[in-house]
């Protein structure tokens, strides 16, 4: 199993991009058709191309982490 997962890893094309298509509206859209609840990861994601689409206005290189926010405790 091992050997086919470093195989199909291998045989990704590495070498290709493509263009980010950092249109939020159109992603909310599409996260609300197609998957049922997840409401906050779904605000997540938004977010995050929020913020890709305005570093990409500004020509700057944000870095691609996507973070988990931290639970907290409620004693």
């Amino acid at each position: 199993m091992v050997r086919s997962y470093l195989e199909w890893i291998a045989a990704l094309p590495w070498s290709k991009a493509t263009t980010d298509q950092l249109d939020v509206d159109r992603a909310a859209r599409i996260l609300d058709k197609h998957h049922y609840g997840l409401g906050r990861v779904k605000e997540r994601i938004l977010e995050y191309m929020a913020v890709r689409k305005l570093a990409a206005d500004r020509n700057a290189q944000p870095g691609p982490l996507l973070r988990r926010a931290a639970r907290r405790r409620q004693d």
